[in-house]
C-alpha cells in the first residue's frame, strides 16, 4: 500500500516538473480600425485543469504572469464591445515573436464573437522568474515582473478551422445589392436581413442562409450574398475560411 502511494506521489511530481509555464501578454485592438484598446479584462480557462486565470493590466493591456502549458479558452471584454472568445493551445517553448493579438468588436457585451483557433508559443519562465510566482500569485502584478520577457510570441494558425469575422460588409470587394422583391413592395416589407455566409480561402461565398429579417426579403438577400466576393483572409500569411454576417437593409 505504501509503495502504491509513493509511486502515485512520484508520478504526480514528475508530471508537474514536465509542465512549463510562461508569461502571456495580449495586444487588444478594435476590429475595424486596428486602434489599440486599453483597459480590457481577460480570463483564461484551462480546459484540462478547469482552472480560471484572471489577467492584470500591464501598459494598459491584459497580462497573465504565469500560464502553464495546455489548452485554453480566453475571453476578453470591455464596456461598449462584444466579448471576444478564442481557443488556443499554449506551448511554452522558446520563440521570438510578438504578443498575442485579439480583436474587439463594437456592440453589446452580452454578445460573444468566436475568433481564431491557434497554437500560441511563448518563452518559458526562467527558474528565478518561476520561483517568484507561487500558485496563489499566478497573476499578481509586480514591478519585478518586468524581467519576464513578454514580447516574444509566435502564433501558428489551425487552418482546419474557420474564423468568425462578425459583420463583414466592409470586407467585400463586390457587395452585390439585392433587388427589392415585388411581393415585398406590395406589403411594404422593410428592415434589415442578416445573411450568414461562409467564405473560402479565395474570397468566394460558398454558403449563405438568412438568419433574420422579413420572410419576403430573405431570398433576395441570400441570392445577392452568394454573388458577392471578399478579400481573402490571411492568418500568419496563410489563407483561411471565414464565416460572417452580411447585413442588407431594405427601404421601401
Amino acid at each position: 500500500m505504501i509503495s502504491a502511494f509513493l509511486f502515485a506521489f512520484l508520478f504526480a511530481a514528475m508530471v508537474s516538473a514536465q509542465t512549463s509555464s510562461c508569461a502571456v501578454k495580449l495586444d487588444v485592438t478594435q476590429s475595424s480600425s486596428e486602434a489599440k484598446i486599453t483597459g480590457a479584462a481577460a480570463n483564461a480557462y484551462n480546459k484540462q485543469t478547469k482552472k480560471i486565470y484572471k489577467s492584470v493590466l500591464k501598459s494598459g493591456m491584459p497580462y497573465f504572469a504565469k500560464l502553464p502549458d495546455g489548452n485554453y479558452r480566453v475571453t476578453v471584454s470591455k464596456v461598449g464591445f462584444k466579448r471576444s472568445a478564442d481557443d488556443f493551445r499554449l506551448d511554452c517553448s522558446e520563440s521570438d515573436s510578438k504578443p498575442w493579438a485579439i480583436e474587439l468588436f463594437k456592440g453589446n457585451a452580452r454578445q460573444i464573437v468566436n475568433l481564431y483557433s491557434r497554437v500560441l508559443k511563448a518563452p518559458p519562465l526562467k527558474r528565478s522568474e518561476a520561483a517568484f510566482y507561487n500558485v496563489g500569485e499566478a497573476n499578481k502584478e509586480s514591478s519585478t515582473t518586468d524581467s519576464v520577457k513578454t514580447n516574444r510570441y509566435q502564433m501558428s494558425p489551425d487552418t482546419s478551422r474557420t474564423i468568425n469575422g462578425g459583420v463583414i460588409n466592409s470586407k467585400a470587394t463586390n457587395l452585390v445589392k439585392p433587388p427589392y422583391p415585388a411581393a415585398a413592395k406590395a406589403v411594404r416589407a422593410s428592415g434589415a436581413v442578416n445573411v450568414q455566409v461562409t467564405i473560402d480561402e479565395q474570397g468566394n461565398v460558398i454558403s449563405a442562409s438568412a438568419v433574420s429579417g422579413h420572410p419576403l426579403l430573405r431570398a433576395a438577400a441570400v441570392q445577392a450574398a452568394r454573388a458577392s466576393t471578399f478579400s481573402p483572409t490571411l492568418l500568419s500569411g496563410q489563407p483561411v475560411k471565414v464565416t460572417g454576417i452580411i447585413v442588407y437593409n431594405f427601404v421601401p
